[in-house]
């Protein structure tokens, strides 16, 4: 669902996921200019994702 939603500014390369006691833990690796813009561009893709992944039964969780 991530790579569905992502677009090239997002600069999304890699996505793993790994269980955890509460669901899934998934990293998410990204191209940016910096922290804060890596930070960003997530929390965008994210924000799209949010819905459609709520329409399957998930919930996405920042930390």
């Amino acid at each position: 669902m991530l790579w569905a939603h992502a677009r090239p500014c997002d600069g999304l390369e890699h996505v793993r996921a790994r269980p955890a006691e509460h669901g899934l833990d998934v990293y998410l690796f990204v191209r940016a200019a910096s922290d804060q813009s890596a930070v960003d561009q997530m929390r965008a893709l994210l924000g799209r994702v949010d819905q459609p992944a709520a329409r399957h039964g998930f919930g996405v969780v920042l930390d």
